[in-house]
């Protein structure tokens, strides 16, 4: 399966509130109506794209399903040449769970400046094998 990864967009807003109502391990998601969340969701994308300070990528199938997405906290330093980004979300739906889309994800190059670092941070209970 190909996957695509791009930047999200408002239009974006009901696939991912989709996707993590299916994750079912966030409250504001469970059980609820989806076009409520789709609008939360359309909400915090707003917030997001308010600034630079934030980037959000959508990962799709060449069918045009969803298979993921993540989130980065942009940080500018003034001792560094450039931005270091934080993955502060990363979530794969169960269709392409298990075949390294999580890690390219991670891995996606920016457009940002080639002075900008990304880092992923996991907590421990994660990256245990």
């Amino acid at each position: 399966m190909d996957v695509t990864i791009r930047r999200a967009t408002l239009d974006d807003a009901h696939r991912l509130a989709l996707l993590l109502q299916g994750i079912g391990w966030f409250e504001a998601f469970k059980g609820g109506n989806i076009d409520e969340s789709s609008a939360r969701t359309s909400a915090r994308l707003q917030q997001c794209f308010a600034d630079a300070s934030h980037s959000v990528y959508l990962a799709e199938t060449t069918g045009g399903e969803t298979a993921g997405y993540g989130s980065v906290h942009w940080l500018p330093y003034l001792f560094m040449a450039g931005p270091e980004g934080y993955v502060s979300e990363l979530f794969v739906s169960e269709i392409a769970r298990g075949q390294g889309r999580g890690s390219k994800a991670a891995r996606r190059h920016s457009d940002r400046s080639a002075n900008a670092r990304l880092y992923a941070v996991v907590p421990d209970q994660l990256a245990q094998p």
